[in-house]
């Protein structure tokens, strides 16, 4: 269960940084 937590928290950080850099998802 925490593993995923984290997981799901690395692709947050990731969507975001894609956001900031301009990509629309």
């Amino acid at each position: 269960m925490e593993t995923k937590v984290i997981e799901a928290g690395k692709i947050h950080e990731e969507v975001e940084a894609l956001k900031k850099a301009g990509y629309r998802l």
